[in-house]
């Protein structure tokens, strides 16, 4: 039939045409949203390990300002034995327990000494840090507990002295009581991490 005099006839997209638009629209769209989601799962990772290796150099900031200004400072336990300002014992709570200076008062006013009884352990996984108010304890004294580390395998504790022997424990065992109340050289801390690897570290004593 003849179009009207005039009228132009109106050319469409074929079905076709139409089909293989809508396939490489989809295909865009689909590259386009993996692209999305990596760069999304990337940077979750990314901020995951930020703050994993942030919380790590806090903590090791912690252990380090502690051990490198541990003084040689008996203290009275809370069963009133005597206790050496260092010491890191098979069988005891805790891994490592020293007494430590600088521990700053803000509120000058508040009566209270500026060394610290301090000890870490490795509990249920984590690695915490334990600490006094008081030097010489009572039945009752209380202590503050920090978890510096979690998913913790192991922590290892070696000591060296003057003369370079390395002992896994202080003081060592069958030592002359004169030796026992000495300080370490150094001592080497190894965290045993479950999914990190283990991270060494070395810290010289400023009494060894």
């Amino acid at each position: 039939m003849a179009m009207p005099h005039g009228q132009q006839r109106v050319k469409g997209f074929t079905l076709i045409e139409v089909m293989l638009a809508l396939l490489i629209f989809a295909i865009m769209a689909t590259i386009a949203f993996s692209g999305l989601i990596s760069t999304l799962t990337a940077r979750n990772a990314t901020d995951f390990y930020s703050e994993e290796l942030a919380k790590l150099q806090l903590g090791m900031s912690i252990i380090t300002r502690d051990v490198e200004q541990a003084i040689n400072r008996p203290i009275i336990d809370n069963f009133g034995e005597e206790r050496f300002g260092l010491e890191s014992l098979f069988g005891s709570e805790f891994a490592l327990e020293f007494t430590r200076a600088g521990w700053r008062n803000p509120l000058w006013w508040e009566n209270r000494s500026t060394l610290q009884r301090v000890a870490y352990r490795l509990s249920n996984g984590n690695v915490e840090r334990i600490s006094w108010r008081v030097l010489d304890q009572a039945r009752d004294s209380q202590a503050s507990i920090r978890v510096l580390f979690t998913g913790v395998a192991g922590l290892q504790l070696q000591f060296m002295d003057i003369s370079g022997n390395f002992y896994n424990e202080w003081p060592p065992l069958n030592v002359d009581p004169v030796f026992a109340k000495l300080f370490p050289l150094a001592v080497v801390m190894v965290i045993e991490f479950e999914e990190q690897g283990d991270l060494r570290r070395v810290f010289r004593l400023p009494e060894g």
